[in-house]
């Protein structure tokens, strides 16, 4: 405990005495600058959906109940400063909450999503990468829409490893320890 304190800051967690029980909060550090990927950055939508599912998240899965309305209003806060127009965030927010209740409701059916294969009405879902490029990704993603199982990932097309080489160069035969 802090000094003439209740409570304790760990990692994201600001962890608090009350009474006989500890309950949590959502921590930032001072200098939290509040500061997200902004919604006329050139990124897909579901990105921009991520942030805020993220944000989401975070408010239920690291603080009390108590608490959030709190961080709801600073979540909203910090994704209005970011240029998110108002009913995406309401509505994702909608979507979450609805989706985590269902989830709740139904921990029987709880499946952990694998890296690229996900399960969803028992069947498997296959991936289909391409390279992230605005306007055209979208236009062969929606090319795929109606197709059964499988679900279109990104990947970024500008790599450092064309620049960077992590490998040992090569020795010349005479350099080479001899057996």
């Amino acid at each position: 405990m802090e000094i003439d304190g209740d409570s304790l800051n760990f990692l994201d967690i600001c962890l608090i005495k009350k009474e006989e029980t500890l309950i949590f909060d959502w921590y930032r550090k001072p200098t939290f600058s509040g500061r997200f990927l902004n919604y006329f950055s050139w990124h897909l939508l579901c990105q921009k959906i991520g942030t805020i599912i993220g944000l989401i998240d975070r408010v239920l899965l690291l603080s009390h109940p108590s608490f959030h309305k709190k961080n709801f209003d600073l979540v909203i806060k910090i994704l209005l400063n970011n240029g998110y127009p108002l009913n995406l965030i309401f509505s994702t927010i909608k979507k979450r909450l609805y989706n985590k209740f269902d989830l709740f409701n139904r921990v029987d059916d709880f499946i952990i999503d694998k890296q690229l294969t996900t399960k969803e009405d028992g069947k498997n879902n296959k991936f289909f990468c391409i390279p992230f490029i605005p306007n055209i990704s979208t236009k062969i993603s929606m090319l795929f829409k109606n197709v059964p199982f499988l679900r279109m990932a990104y990947r970024g097309i500008n790599k450092l490893n064309r620049f960077i080489k992590v490998q040992k160069n090569v020795l010349s035969q005479s350099s080479q320890p001899s057996l």
